[in-house]
């Protein structure tokens, strides 16, 4: 979607708000996708930065991440802040069963 706001900014222009979930397996920083491999939360945030997501500036954008961090850990997450004049809100849940 990103590409395609760069080449087409006027098809999202009405666009209130951004939503990804991301799922699987994970670590510090990090969720596993068996296809392209750790997928590393910083470069997500990243790309959602109105410098790379132009189209989206000053809109909020909510990351939802559900992956495990490790062996017994279960943890729920919420961190939300302006970054790169961006809004983010991340809500995390990380479940392990052992």
């Amino acid at each position: 979607m990103i590409a395609d706001s760069k080449k087409n900014p006027e098809k999202y222009e009405d666009d209130k708000m951004f939503v990804l979930i991301i799922m699987g397996h994970g670590g510090e920083d990090r969720v596993y996708d068996p296809e392209i491999g750790y997928l590393h939360l910083s470069d997500v945030y990243k790309k959602l930065s109105h410098k790379n997501f132009k189209v989206m500036k000053g809109k909020p954008k909510w990351v939802i991440i559900q992956a495990c961090k490790g062996r017994g850990m279960s943890s729920t997450v919420y961190h939300s802040s302006l970054c790169h004049q961006a809004q983010y809100f991340v809500f995390m849940t990380q479940s392990c069963v052992e």
